[in-house]
């Protein structure tokens, strides 16, 4: 039996960001296949959760020092790894820890996997002079010697194949789309029409720009906007959620279990994201298989978005608000759209995708 290391930042009993849902995904899925040992490494945990299948493994306690990059972390970790000895650590999103994966798989004859998080992990960085960033930049030097030394790459998208191989010279193994899978839930499409948001309040998520939609289109009734994710910087968004508790016509649900967002998006109309970056959005995917049409501001995956099949790229706030508008005035198209968007979700964002990554793995 083949000893595999999954290595990411977080474990989705901890954070649950896209790729730690992923991970958690591959994790089952992997455990299911009978052939692997199984063990999953990450910073942040939830001591108390039980995984069932394979072992959940601390890297280090977040501290003063180590909350700022991922290097302070890298004795503990090549510890572990010489402790495990995987045959194969699969390592998923840009961290220092991917170049503390591929020296010991360099050394100690294992495999490593890197599997691209976002477009961040393979565009050219920047820098300024903080403590803070340059931290960041230790950080992300670290990780792109292990990318320039990974055994195989895989990109969730043909961009961030392109990003790969015009800023690093590499080729990927394979471009292998998110999967999920399928709903469970009850797709419920009557009234009143829920437009939605989901992320965490940060700078490069925008949350203000739903907040500004939800105020602009306040004169429509029997619609109602819905954000949840976490509440992020009280101070920052103050203002925001002030603007909140003021319009009548908007509701935040705070951090929800992935259960819930997939509960209210089965019975949601329209799915809006106002990111400036992004991977490959999970949320996408939840929402379309739910029959929910995806109206985004800036981020697309491939030009699907940019196709109108599945929803709409819309490329400025205007133009943002005119699609959701537009979704709003035409039911039918609102359906049509939906129904191909689920249509296009299952075909291709399935756990069918994990056969085409487990090809990888194995090498």
């Amino acid at each position: 039996m083949k000893k595999i290391c999954i290595l990411l930042g977080g474990h989705f009993s901890n954070a649950l960001g896209g790729a730690e849902y992923q991970a958690g995904c591959i994790a089952d899925a992997l455990v299911s296949t009978g052939g692997f040992d199984v063990h999953y490494l990450a910073r942040a945990i939830d001591s108390s959760y039980s995984p069932k299948g394979y072992r959940l493994v601390q890297i280090s306690k977040r501290n003063f020092l180590n909350r700022h990059a991922f290097f302070f972390d890298a004795i503990d970790l090549y510890k572990i790894l010489n402790e495990i000895q995987p045959d194969i650590i699969y390592q998923r999103g840009l961290l220092a820890y991917t170049g503390v994966a591929a020296y010991y798989a360099r050394n100690k004859r294992s495999r490593l996997v890197f599997h691209i998080a976002s477009d961040f992990d393979v565009s050219p960085s920047h820098n300024n002079c903080s403590p803070k960033n340059l931290f960041k930049l230790i950080d992300r030097k670290i990780g792109e010697y292990g990318i320039r030394r990974a055994d195989a790459i895989v990109a969730q998208t043909q961009q961030q194949a392109d990003l790969l191989k015009s800023n690093f010279g590499k080729e990927v193994a394979a471009v292998i789309g998110n999967f999920h899978p399928l709903p469970d839930e009850i797709i419920d499409k009557r009234e009143p029409v829920k437009v939605i948001w989901v992320g965490n309040f940060k700078p490069n998520k925008r949350p203000e720009l739903f907040v500004r939609l939800a105020g602009d289109l306040r004169h429509w009734h029997g619609v109602e906007f819905v954000m949840m994710g976490h509440p992020g910087n009280l101070q920052r968004y103050s203002d925001m959620n002030r603007k909140i508790r003021e319009l009548n016509n908007i509701e935040f649900l705070g951090l929800q279990p992935l259960a819930k967002v997939n509960e209210l998006l089965a019975r949601g109309h329209i799915f809006v994201n106002t990111s400036s970056r992004e991977g490959f959005p999970n949320t996408f995917i939840q929402a379309w298989m739910r029959s929910v049409p995806v109206v985004s501001l800036d981020v697309d995956i491939d030009g699907l978005l940019a196709g109108g099949t599945v929803g709409f790229l819309s490329g400025s706030y205007t133009g943002l608000r005119d699609d959701v508008e537009r979704l709003l005035k035409e039911p039918d198209l609102r359906n049509r759209i939906g129904l191909q968007a689920s249509e296009y979700a299952v075909a291709n964002h399935s756990l069918g995708n994990f056969k085409e990554l487990l090809r990888v793995i194995r090498g």
